[in-house]
């Protein structure tokens, strides 16, 4: 039985408790090389126009098993995501085509028009993956990493308006590569607090 079958679910990330705020600043260190403590993400989740999704998977009987989040903000028309990322032994479920999906149609019902996000010009795979979605370079940010082991990576900005088509390519992608993990309706939303 494939482990992300049973009991998968979005939850909005507005106020972590202790315990989430201390995943997601473990999975942001560990896959970014990037340092955001539990406080941080706890501070930056109070800022105005600040929010997140985690996708947890629950077990019965088990306590909810936590696989990966995205965090963003919009301001008025326009949508930037600071940091997505999914646990080691879950990527390429689409897990993060399915939080981005998500955080796009937040963003979209919230009438925001433009979206931007950084990504360092090393992490290929990431940058082909908003590539395909329908994202496009629109600058580049010289020197903007500095990473735990203390090498310096430029970032490339990118960009996307929100749209239907770009909805819709979201869609096409999760289905072309066989995860389509939300038109199968095994996640769903769950309100409640981590």
């Amino acid at each position: 039985m494939n482990p992300l079958q049973y009991g998968r679910a979005i939850r909005p990330v507005t106020r972590p408790g202790p315990r989430l705020s201390a995943q997601i600043a473990s999975l942001q260190d560990h896959r970014l090389g990037m340092s955001w403590s539990a406080r941080d993400i706890n501070a930056m989740l109070r800022s105005a126009g600040m929010r997140g999704f985690a996708l947890v998977q629950a077990r019965h009987g088990a306590p909810a098993r936590f696989l990966g989040y995205v965090l963003f903000r919009t301001m008025a028309d326009e949508g930037e995501i600071l940091s997505i990322a999914v646990q080691d032994g879950f990527r390429r479920r689409g897990i993060a085509r399915t939080l981005l999906e998500r955080t796009l149609y937040f963003m979209n019902s919230k009438r925001v028009n433009t979206v931007f996000l950084e990504v360092s010009e090393t992490n290929r795979a990431a940058i082909a993956f908003y590539s395909r979605v329908g994202f496009e370079k629109f600058g580049t940010r010289h020197n903007y990493y500095t990473m735990n082991n203390r090498t310096i990576h430029n970032a490339l900005v990118l960009r996307a308006e929100i749209s239907r088509s770009l909805l819709q390519r979201i869609k096409a992608e999760k289905r072309s590569s066989g995860n389509s993990p939300s038109a199968s309706g095994n996640y769903h939303r769950c309100w409640s607090r981590y």
